[in-house]
């Protein structure tokens, strides 16, 4: 049950701040006081069910995605590093010139290439995270406006439930 408890109140978390601000005593009902951290973790379930639907679980697998991509462009990039530092060393050699000047626009020329490449690959994960990201948003205004919840969420604090 403390696991039922904790899932309801991280899955709520993002509203855990505007909850002492936004609880009213609209939300309160009769025998809230005496609720216990399982029974309010309960009666938030709706919301957090709600909360991880599809398009949440799609979202995380699109950010997973990106983090992936991340870490692999990282470690290329770690290669590429040491051969553009020696391409500007050997331009650069004997200072600043017109070699080292077309060694440095090299350089620019690559990183832009790449960072559009890397724009293009990643645009349809993007792309789709947009419109997920915004109706999230949107469910997390909502949310934020249901007295209940609200109310919910401030006893949860004051009774410290994890």
């Amino acid at each position: 049950m403390r696991f039922l408890v904790r899932t309801a109140l991280a899955g709520l978390g993002l509203l855990a701040a505007s909850a002492a601000t936004a609880a009213n005593d609209d939300g309160a009902r009769p025998g809230d006081d005496a609720m216990t951290c399982e029974q309010i973790a309960m009666a938030m379930m709706p919301n957090v069910q709600q909360m991880r639907g599809g398009s949440t679980q799609q979202l995380g697998r699109n950010a997973q995605e990106l983090q992936r991509r991340s870490v692999q462009r990282e470690a290329e990039l770690q290669g590429e590093a040491a051969a553009d530092t020696a391409a500007m060393e050997a331009g650069c050699f004997g200072g600043i010139n017109a070699t080292c000047a077309a060694a440095s626009e090299a350089l620019s020329a690559r990183q832009a290439a790449r960072n559009a490449k890397i724009q293009a690959e990643d645009k349809p994960i993007t792309d789709q995270m947009n419109p997920e990201m915004a109706a999230l948003a949107a469910q997390g205004r909502a949310m934020q406006q249901d007295p209940r919840l609200m109310h919910l969420m401030q006893l949860a604090q004051q009774k410290n439930c994890h």
